[in-house]
Formats: structure tokens, sequence, C-alpha cells
């Protein structure tokens, strides 16, 4: 059986709109929303927002102070019909036009990954592996500093001493192979060879 409706349809203080109120609340009911008791209770209070066209349809669109600057739309419908409008743009790598969506136009810069990528790669300072790899000290290293390992010099890594990568003097660096690499790193157990501050050095002048 349906339970019976105890509420009364009472008018609104404000704009006279009639809604339903429950039993619990005849008692202190006055307004129909929070819009209606502000303009109630603060009835000379000035509009600190402005008005602008909908960047859509143009139709007029009130924004609060803090949001002025925001982008107006009158419609969550005229919102993605404008920000699905494609723009185009230059790839700042390959000059290419490509299409983007206005949301992207911040951040948008390549046409693809690969442009992305390859821009990255080519403004990168020349202190990284890849260019201490170039040094004609350590191209001339083509065997591991502690195990003499020097069948393949391709496989060879660069290690960092203090476990910095960011610290690229010749001090801190030393040639080895996979497995002693392996085991400085995650058995901590040195293997037998040189150690000191100048065995990059050393090395290089013997591998020379």
């Amino acid at each position: 059986m349906p339970k019976r409706k105890t509420g009364q349809f009472l008018p609104c203080h404000h704009c006279g709109t009639k809604i339903y109120v429950r039993q619990y609340r005849i008692a202190e009911f006055k307004y129909c929303s929070r819009k209606c008791q502000g303009h109630a209770q603060f009835p000379e209070q000035p509009k600190r927002g402005t008005t602008a066209p909908c960047m859509q349809c143009g139709h007029p669109v009130y924004r609060v102070a803090s949001k002025s600057n925001a982008p107006r739309y009158c419609s969550l419908a005229c919102r993605n019909a404008h920000q699905k409008k494609a723009i185009p743009r230059k790839c700042a790598q390959c000059g290419k036009t490509f299409d983007c969506s206005r949301p992207r136009l911040a951040t948008a810069k390549y046409c693809s990954i690969a442009c992305s990528v390859t821009a990255r790669m080519s403004h990168r300072p020349g202190t990284g592996i890849q260019a201490i790899k170039q040094s004609p000290i350590l191209a001339a290293i083509k065997f591991c500093n502690r195990c003499d390992y020097s069948e393949h010099p391709e496989i060879l890594v660069i290690h960092h001493r203090d476990r910095n990568r960011k610290n690229n003097a010749l001090s801190n660096l030393e040639i080895l192979c996979p497995n002693c690499h392996a085991l400085e790193h995650y058995g901590n157990v040195e293997c037998d060879g040189a150690s000191n501050d100048s065995a990059i050095i050393n090395a290089g002048l013997r591998g020379a």
C-alpha cells in the first residue's frame, strides 16, 4: 500500500513558486531555493560578475567575478561543440600543419610522438650518459674495469660509484660488464680488479 503524502504545497516567500514541502519542514519553510533566499535576505546586494556572449551561440551568459576570465558557454552542448572545433597548428619539429582541439592548445607542440621524442633528444644538454660515452678516455676502454672481460666491448656499461647519475666526474665513473654491474647494484659484492679513484684513467691508458 503506497505511503500517504503528509506534506503541503507552499509558495516561496520571494518568487511565489509553489513547491511540495514535507510535514517536518512546514514550520521553517520560507524559500524554494538558496537563490531566492539570497535575493530576499540581500535585496540591494550588487552583482559583482559580468555578462558576456556564449563563445558558441552568442547567448548572454552571467559569470561571477572569480570566474570572469573562464570560458563562457550557455550549455554543455555549446561547450562540447566549441571545443571540438579543430584549430590548425604548426609542428615545432618538422613544420607540418596538424589539427588541434582547443583544450590542447596550451600544450600541443608536435604533430606526433616521433616528433616529440626527436625534439626532446635534440634539446638535451651534453652532460648525459650518451655524451659521456663519447668521451675519448671512456671510448678507449674496451674491457671491464674489474674482471677484465673484453670479448664483447659493446655490452659494457658505465657505473656511478656514488650511485648519483648526475655526478659524471671521471673519478666517479667506472666501466663494468653487465655481470659486475649487477653484482654491484643487487648484491653489493666487489669483483676482483682495480677499484681506486684513478681506475678509469689507468684503464683508458692501458686499453689505448
